[in-house]
């Protein structure tokens, strides 16, 4: 014992340190293996704020509840990939919000306490998220407690438990969207709270008022000669290297940016051959023939056209529209009904048509109806108004505002509209429109649809035109398999003899392929350049890639494109190399501007008509112009003129400097603004809004601009 105890003094240092480099070379053996579970956890953070991780999995249970909430309410199931994407922004917007929000409640005991929660979920002060929600709101759009209470009820513990596998899947959906309302209402309410000690002591003081009402007062009517800058040659004027980077200086907030990466794009774009062409009008022709054999007119048009057959008569007004070829209708006039017209090529595209009817016959008629349920009472309600409207016919907008069922139309005499034989197809069925385009004129009929019962009222019809049933088949040029294998193998092979990226560029030009330098992508772009669209998967590759990566070939519609990882930027500043070729043109415009400027006050005008023949430029007048104006028709942001409208002397030239350009102004007169709504009480109430608005947004740029976030989603996304 005794030796233990002295092997445990003198030399429990000793062991202390080795055990502390056994486990650190255990966990960077770990590391450098790439195997340790601290690199693989690090690996799952889609998001940080102020050093709280959020994993990728707690992160996508988000995304899935708000999905969810989000089809159940739009009634929408097909969500596209830009929805997805909009509520992921949605989510990664409301956790950062959470964050700011829930860290300064923090700071300064700002709670929401059990009680307050009770009252907002169920007591006598509901909040407005739960007022609002389209669940708990009845037929006119009020909420219904009644109905509010019972869905509560039905999401009960017991409630699920004893309810059908369907049933109960559905109820642990509406359990879980009442979670997440009764997290948003805690989060609503503290944001109120503490929305209200922020902009509460913010109030619009007298000489605010005072200043809002005098410049509403009056509006004035002024003529102007404009001298855009941008008609300006660029080399006239010339920016230094030096000016930039002092404009940089100055604006370094401007170019406060995330990381993003420097990327060029090489593409090339896939064009249809002589074989495609060839091979489309061959189809055209083989469904020509088809068509002059048989009537199966749909079965034709789905095997050979990009369009479906339109089984309707048509207008010569519909015929004469960009959507069937020029001259079709000519032809058409003058062919007997069963004629196959000619192939047609124009722009890509081979088209032909077969005359299969003409008619002379209404091309809108206005109807209206009376609808019921396919029931037993509602066949029984529609035959009774039927016998009612066949005595008295004037009775039918009482009937309708009565008894249909048809919300969108029974307050309004039933009325459905205008309508084409098109628009009654596409709209209603080729039953409902044979019926309704059948019928006779003020003669109400009754009718079955998938809708219910009808009573339908054929009230008006314009006057008969000539109108055509056609086949018509179009189909574009487009490239097939072998043009499409040749393409890719040609790039591949290309890919492959220069895989590296310095030259790269270079021998893509000379291949007769498109590059696109410089192109600057963020982890929020949705595409790796604006002419690529659903380019999104290069992004991400972009950002998971070092300094000099090629791609593999992607194909996105019509191109085979690869990129190269030109730069790495990192969060913060933006180099001022990469921000030159912003800050150039608007030192640009500010000389120009000035010049410009210089030269009016050399010429010292006398006469807008003289400035404006001078110049070759037109003279225009702007009216009721005010002090306050945002923006000014035909000229866009310039407050120098909304200064000259409100103080200039009338009937003086003036030379004015603008922000794009100068001007030559004369006031022309100044009149009281009778249409002007600012009154002491009104103006302070708006004055105090703005202000109010101001801080709040104030706030939130300066708690967001300390936070510490770092965003992950583009190796997910």
């Amino acid at each position: 014992m005794a030796t233990l105890e002295k092997i445990r003094s003198k030399y429990a240092i000793l062991l202390v340190v080795l055990l502390g480099l056994a486990m650190l070379a255990f966990v960077l053996g770990d590391l450098f293996r790439g195997g340790s579970a601290l690199f693989q956890d690090s690996q799952m953070v889609v998001l940080s704020v102020n050093g709280e991780n959020v994993k990728i999995q707690d992160f996508e249970k988000r995304v899935e509840e708000t999905t969810e909430n989000y089809k159940m309410f739009s009634g929408n199931r097909e969500l596209t990939e830009a929805d997805y994407q909009q509520i992921r922004n949605q989510v990664y917007s409301m956790i950062i919000m959470e964050n700011v929000l829930n860290s300064e409640a923090e700071k300064i005991g700002l709670t929401i306490s059990p009680e307050e929660v009770y009252d907002l979920v169920q007591g006598e002060n509901i909040s407005p998220l739960i007022l609002q929600s389209p669940m708990f709101k009845d037929e006119q759009g009020n909420f219904d407690r009644n109905g509010f209470i019972e869905f509560r009820k039905s999401i009960g513990e017991k409630q699920v438990n004893e309810a059908s596998p369907e049933l109960r899947q559905q109820l642990l959906q509406y359990r879980a969207y009442w979670l997440s309302i009764e997290n948003q209402v805690k989060e609503f309410r503290l944001n109120e709270k503490y929305d209200a000690l922020l902009t509460k002591g913010i109030v619009a003081n007298k000489l605010d008022i005072a200043a809002a009402t005098t410049e509403e007062k009056e509006i004035a009517t002024i003529a102007y000669v404009a001298q855009n800058s941008f008609a300006m040659a660029d080399s006239l004027v010339s920016v230094s290297d030096a000016e930039m980077k002092e404009y940089y200086n100055t604006h370094k907030e401007m170019f406060k940016v995330p990381a993003y990466r420097v990327v060029d794009v090489i593409y090339s774009t896939l064009l249809p051959s002589e074989k495609d062409k060839e091979d489309t009008k061959k189809d055209i022709e083989d469904a020509a023939a088809e068509l002059a054999q048989g009537d199966n007119y749909d079965d034709i048009i789905s095997s050979y056209s990009d369009m479906k057959y339109i089984d309707s008569y048509l207008s010569e007004g519909l015929l004469s529209s960009e959507y069937f070829y020029t001259g079709m209708l000519d032809e058409l006039k003058s062919a007997e009904v069963g004629a196959v017209l000619p192939v047609h090529h124009n722009s890509g595209t081979y088209a032909v048509a077969k005359l299969v009817g003409r008619k002379v016959a209404p091309d809108s008629i206005f109807i209206r109806h009376i609808l019921q349920p396919s029931t037993a009472e509602g066949t029984k309600v529609i035959d009774s108004l039927l016998n009612v409207l066949g005595s008295t016919p004037a009775a039918f907008s009482d009937l309708a505002a009565q008894f249909s069922q048809d919300p969108g139309s029974k307050d309004n005499a039933g009325e459905l509209g205008w309508v084409t034989e098109v628009q009654a197809l596409q709209s209603f069925g080729e039953e409902f429109r044979d019926a309704l385009f059948s019928a006779q004129i003020n003669k109400p009929f009754k009718f079955t649809s998938r809708f219910g019962e009808h009573i339908l009222l054929v009230d008006k019809a314009t006057a008969p035109v000539n109108k055509y049933k056609v086949a018509y088949l179009s189909k574009s040029v487009e490239p097939g398999t072998e043009t499409y294998t040749k393409a890719y193998n040609d790039i591949s092979s290309f890919k492959a003899a220069y895989n590296k990226a310095e030259g790269i560029d270079t021998a893509a030009i000379n291949k007769g392929y498109q590059v696109l330098y410089n192109m600057e992508v963020y982890p929020s772009s949705s595409a790796i350049a604006q002419n690529i669209q659903s380019s999104r998967e290069l992004v991400r590759w972009a950002f998971n890639n070092p300094k000099g990566s090629i791609s593999d070939i992607k194909d996105y519609d019509d191109k085979f494109v690869m990129a190269v990882v030109r730069k790495e930027i990192p969060q913060g500043y933006k180099p001022f190399e990469e921000s030159k070729e912003e800050i150039r043109p608007v030192l640009l415009n500010e000389k120009k501007v000035e010049k410009l400027f210089a030269q009016l006050k050399s010429e010292n005008p006398q006469s807008l008509e003289a400035f404006a023949a001078a110049h070759s430029l037109p003279a225009d007048t702007l009216k009721h112009l005010g002090f306050a104006s945002t923006r000014i028709d035909g000229v866009g942001f310039e407050p120098a003129l909304n200064a000259v409208a409100a103080s200039a002397p009338l009937n003086k030239v003036l030379p004015v400097k603008g922000m794009n350009g100068v001007y030559v102004v004369k006031v022309e007169e100044r009149v009281p603004n009778i249409n002007s709504p600012l009154t002491g009480a009104s103006a302070g109430d708006l004055i105090q809004a703005n202000l109010q608005s101001k801080v709040r947004m104030q706030a939130l740029r300066l708690l967001m601009s300390k936070m510490d976030v770092v965003d992950n989603r583009v190796r997910f996304y």
